[in-house]
């Protein structure tokens, strides 16, 4: 009689709630599992045989390790985070940041990004245009709007990159560089920062949502390579920083004549 009056009150601690929540996570935990299976079926079948009976909830520990290995290995870095962070982002993929964050420390950066992450203005620590001149020297000119506290320049993008690209490397590619540093390339790996929401992206563990992160992980190495590239190309020929300025500036006074 005892024990099936104890049975009773665990039961009544639960709610139709905590049970849907509770239905909800296992479904979750077997979803990973689903997605394990149909991406890594070998190695999912390893990993089923060499387990103990467990608990459906008991799973998600047990896969967890080899299946977040292997998709570092073969779609896109997670080796950055621990599992038990994994396990605290659950069902949510950790994102790994590969950017500067808005507040990065700017000590032995390369001087072009240093630049680029001025021109973004998103940068708490992002040095000023008056040590950037000092920087770059006399035969270096800046654009008069950078050094206009009151003036806010609204170049687009868009246009900014259709100009730089009339000329050849490295200031073609510069703006690819700026785009970076504005987190507005279109990966997430390069757009997102640690003030950002973790789970808010919305990409969970399945195959549709890693093949997805899988691709823009391959933007963000492609984007990456031509940053890497377009700084050597102006750390070599510091005098392309006057063509960039000039455009800049271009585009600056053309569109605050429109505004007039």
């Amino acid at each position: 009689m005892k024990e099936s009056i104890d049975q009773l009150k665990r039961q009544a601690e639960h709610t139709v709630y905590s049970g849907l929540d509770h239905l909800t996570q296992l479904n979750q935990q077997l979803q990973l599992a689903t997605t394990f299976n149909r991406l890594f079926p070998r190695l999912y079948r390893q990993t089923i045989t060499q387990l103990p009976a467990v608990q459906p909830d008991e799973l998600i520990d047990r896969l967890l390790q080899p299946f977040v290995e292997r998709i570092s290995r073969q779609y896109f870095p997670l080796q950055d985070w621990d599992l038990e962070w994994v396990r605290e982002t659950f069902p949510y993929i950790p994102i790994s940041l590969q950017n500067l964050d808005i507040e990065s420390e700017f000590e032995g950066i390369p001087l072009p990004e240093q630049i680029a992450a001025t021109m973004a203005g998103m940068y708490s620590n992002a040095p000023s245009w008056e040590d950037i001149q000092g920087w770059l020297g006399p035969n270096i000119t800046l654009p008069p709007c950078f050094l206009n506290e009151k003036h806010h320049c609204r170049i687009t993008s868009e246009r900014f990159t259709a100009v730089c690209r009339q000329f050849p490397e490295p200031v073609r590619s510069f703006s690819i560089l700026l785009d970076i540093a504005r987190h507005d390339t279109g990966s997430i790996f390069l757009d997102i920062s640690y003030d950002y929401e973790m789970n808010s992206h919305g990409y969970t563990w399945t195959r549709k949502d890693i093949h997805q992160l899988s691709k823009q992980w391959k933007t963000a190495q492609r984007l990456a390579r031509i940053a890497h590239r377009t700084v050597n190309g102006l750390l070599r020929q510091p005098e392309q920083w006057n063509t960039i300025f000039h455009c800049w500036h271009t585009l600056c006074r053309t569109e605050n004549r429109k505004r007039k």
